[in-house]
């Protein structure tokens, strides 16, 4: 399990910075502040011939998963990061850029999607599923069809059906993890922009633009949308199983009643995009990463109170590194990564501390 160690030791002792060369590729920077200060960062870095497309927590909290593809071969990577040691203790590599990637729900198989970036070669499209704890191999098996490599992937609660959708195409399937096959279940002119499970386990939601379209999950038939007033850029769902949150292109956030798909409040100063967004395992906070552009350096993270909607604290971001975000199951961490790949570890514990929550 993570240590409760906090490589923090010196917070408070007033506005010292302190830079250390570490070993390898990746440099290690501390910045030490006062209390009433933004709170503060180590820069996790990242290795200099890889592209990370996500980030994830296992479900156990003791490493940090980002995947993407290696710079100059056609090869994907998911990197194991241990972030109590700030380095990758394992590396897991594909056939083709990894695009997609997701656990099961019990936190035991880990499902990847790939994909040829560059020479568009239809072999390269493939899904594989690795067994945990030491992640092997267990199966691999082609897209189908070929021709539509994985966007977006998400695992049903009994494990053994997950949802893909496309890049650019606007066609769900379900896929039976056993047997390695693959229905149509909808297709639409818009591009499905993200799936994604409620926490009661009896929905999933299909993301297109603003309108958001909600499926009964055993059924496997619509039930319901809602909508957003622009495109839908993050979604999350409660622990409580009380709220929806989404972040939209206006830089807008809703929180939404889970049972009625009602607005419940809007929540006020965003003011930049939120590129994702988490909530706590309470459910108390909802914690987003916001940035104007991925080339631009202006990004922070902003955590509202889901009680009062209040925005509770905004904290700049380094480097820009507000385009995806991941909290550890225990709330302990908090990793910020830009498009560039940059991550950014937080120690979360102590900003919840500062918040007095």
């Amino acid at each position: 399990m993570m240590t409760s160690q906090s490589p923090f030791p010196f917070i408070g002792l007033g506005a010292i910075t302190f830079t250390l060369a570490a070993a390898g590729l990746w440099g290690c920077s501390f910045v030490f502040q006062m209390k009433n200060a933004e709170p503060v960062a180590i820069e996790l870095g990242r290795p200099v011939d890889r592209e990370y497309r996500n980030l994830a927590f296992t479900s156990d909290g003791t490493h940090l998963v980002a995947f993407g593809g290696k710079l100059k071969v056609e090869e994907g990577i998911v990197d194991f990061w241990d972030v109590t040691k700030k380095e990758i203790v394992s590396s897991l590599t594909h056939p083709g850029s990894v695009m997609a990637a997701v656990f099961t729900p019990d936190g035991k198989r880990l499902i990847t999607g790939s994909r040829d970036t560059r020479k568009q070669d239809q072999k390269f499209n493939k899904f594989r599923i690795y067994d945990g704890p030491k992640w092997e191999l267990g199966h691999e098996f082609a897209v189908d069809p070929a021709g539509e490599p994985p966007w977006k992937l998400a695992v049903l609660p009994d494990g053994k059906q997950m949802l893909s959708s496309t890049f650019r195409i606007g066609v769900l399937r379900i896929w039976d993890l056993d047997q390695r096959k693959q229905r149509k279940l909808n297709a639409r002119e818009e591009q499905i922009r993200d799936v994604a499970v409620f926490m009661d386990g009896e929905r999933f939601a299909v993301i297109y633009g603003p309108l958001i379209e909600v499926w009964n999950a055993k059924k496997l038939e619509a039930v319901g949308t809602f909508q957003v007033k622009t495109n839908t850029l993050s979604i999350a769902f409660s622990p409580d199983k009380k709220w929806i949150a989404t972040g939209e292109l206006d830089s807008g956030m809703t929180l939404w009643d889970a049972s009625t798909l009602k607005v419940s409040k809007e929540l006020k100063g965003a003011s930049y995009y939120p590129k994702a967004i988490a909530f706590t395992n309470d459910s108390k906070l909802l914690v987003g990463a916001m940035s104007v552009d991925d080339e631009l350096p202006e990004a922070k993270v902003c955590i509202w109170s889901t009680a009062s909607g209040r925005l509770l604290q905004t904290f700049k971001v380094p480097k820009n590194a507000a385009k995806y975000l991941a909290l550890s199951p225990d709330n302990r961490w908090l990793v910020t990564m830009s498009h560039a790949s940059q991550m950014y570890l937080w120690d979360f514990e102590k900003i919840r501390q500062r918040l007095g929550d």
